[in-house]
């Protein structure tokens, strides 16, 4: 978090995330030992891999954002702002530099695409940092923010997920991102939001929000953190999805005793 924002927060408030509340309701304890405990944390190979990815493209459209639209520098400038990131993200393997090739080339290929308009982009990884009811401030990047030819603010969200099903149940986060934009303009009726699916051929999943379904995801958010503030036990929820990705499950008994139970289990049906 940049030194600016901590310092713009006279009232000490506590400083959310939708990522820091979508790990209480995961798993409480999880919660408690990432931000109460606050144990270290080691990046994944996925998480640093989606970085990468984000970081290519926002560097891409930052370019256009301060330079003409030209499309015959679209594959130049996309080839230096990969090149670029590898030497930022040298833990990258060659396999994952591989695979971000295609999905980037596929994404370009979109951009290229004759019938495809150049998206009027606002701001690439828009920071926000807005007080919320009086109770907290929320703090996240918007990946792009665009404006549509029919006037229509735009929030896209780059994903490197291969299971884009669980997006279609929580676009919580996005419609959180839009609210904050809305705020920033009020006549707006509604808002278009967009996940961009990397790995299925930059596939878009589009949808519009009229305000108060905006307002609503705002309020259940709140509601959240109010849970959480009352919290006191940050009891565990041991489920095998969950525990195999959780970075904590070492220090975690019931974590711990599930994963050896599946571990168990597999190794007698292997022993057939």
């Amino acid at each position: 978090m940049d030194d600016d924002f901590k310092k713009n927060n006279p009232k000490k408030l506590p400083v959310l995330s939708y990522s820091k509340l979508s790990t209480f309701k995961r798993c409480a304890k999880c919660y408690k030992f990432q931000y109460i405990d606050k144990l270290p944390k080691i990046d994944k190979p996925y998480t640093i891999f989606g970085k990468f990815c984000h970081s290519v493209l926002q560097s891409f459209h930052e370019y256009f954002l301060q330079n003409e639209i030209d499309k015959s520098k679209f594959t130049q400038v996309m080839t230096k702002c990969f090149k670029e990131q590898i030497k930022i993200y040298k833990e990258m393997t060659r396999e994952q530099l591989d695979e971000a090739f295609e999905l980037i080339k596929l994404y370009l290929s979109y951009i290229l695409n004759k019938k495809t308009e150049f998206p009027n982009v606002v701001s690439v990884e828009e920071k926000i940092w807005e007080e919320v009811d009086g109770k907290f401030i929320y703090y996240g990047f918007i990946d792009r923010l665009q404006l549509d030819s029919d006037g229509i603010f735009h929030v896209v969200d780059y994903k490197t997920t291969k299971d884009k099903k669980y997006l279609v149940k929580d676009d919580a986060q996005i419609k959180l991102y839009a609210y904050f934009v809305y705020l920033k303009n009020k006549d707006a009726e509604k808002l278009r939001t967009s996940f961009i699916l990397l790995k299925h051929k930059s596939e878009f999943m589009t949808k519009e929000y009229p305000i108060k379904e905006l307002v609503k995801a705002k309020n259940a958010f709140v509601e959240l953190w109010e849970a959480v503030d009352k919290e006191k036990l940050f009891r565990a929820t041991p489920a095998f999805n969950t525990c195999t990705i959780c970075d904590f499950v070492e220090h975690c008994q019931e974590g711990s005793e599930l994963m050896q139970r599946k571990k168990s289990h597999y190794g007698k049906e292997n022993a057939w």
